[in-house]
């Protein structure tokens, strides 16, 4: 299983970009996981289902099936949890995992440019470890400026999403071949 994170401020168009993604890569036959971090607590399970009375009785999770979906829900604190170990251990049968955001952890790394004032780009998001394979400009981004990029870094607009898929699978088949 491979991963690799979609970062980029707020409103840059992470989602949108994962959402477009997604077709391109399931077409190559890949079976493809989304992770969607956010750095505000959230309730992920309805109060007073039975599975959130379970997880309030004390279960350390809860999987619930329906006759088409499922969903599974586990405590979980961020206390520097190895991210990699998460994402093997409840989505190791994927190929790939897209992960939107933790762009703090170290990871290979897509990142979405959105527009800033008078034309400019805001600049990249390097996390400290990571290795960026790509750019995308956003949604936002009418005429993008290069000049200040790595000639070696892959830069895609926004409407190629093939492009960028096609960025990822030679970056997965990369990793293949690398020496464990």
């Amino acid at each position: 299983m491979k991963a690799i994170h979609i970062v980029g401020r707020k409103k840059s168009g992470k989602t949108s970009l994962i959402v477009r993604l997604l077709p391109s890569l399931r077409a190559c036959g890949l079976k493809v996981a989304t992770v969607k971090h956010s750095r505000q607590p959230h309730t992920l399970d309805v109060k007073d289902t039975d599975s959130w009375k379970h997880r309030q009785a004390g279960a350390e999770a809860t999987l619930v099936l329906t006759p088409s979906a499922g969903a599974f829900h586990f405590s979980h604190e961020d206390k520097g949890v190895e991210v990699a170990s998460l994402l093997t251990h409840y989505l190791g049968e994927m190929d790939l995992v897209l992960v939107e955001g933790w762009k703090e952890r170290p990871a290979t790394r897509i990142e979405v440019l959105g527009a800033a004032e008078e034309g400019e780009h805001l600049p990249l998001q390097s996390g400290a470890g990571s290795d960026l394979l790509a750019v995308v400009f956003g949604p936002a981004v009418t005429k993008p400026s290069v000049d200040d990029l790595d000639p070696r870094l892959r830069a895609f607009m926004w409407d190629d999403p093939e492009g960028v898929a096609a960025a990822i699978l030679d970056w997965m088949r990369l990793e293949e071949t690398k020496p464990q």
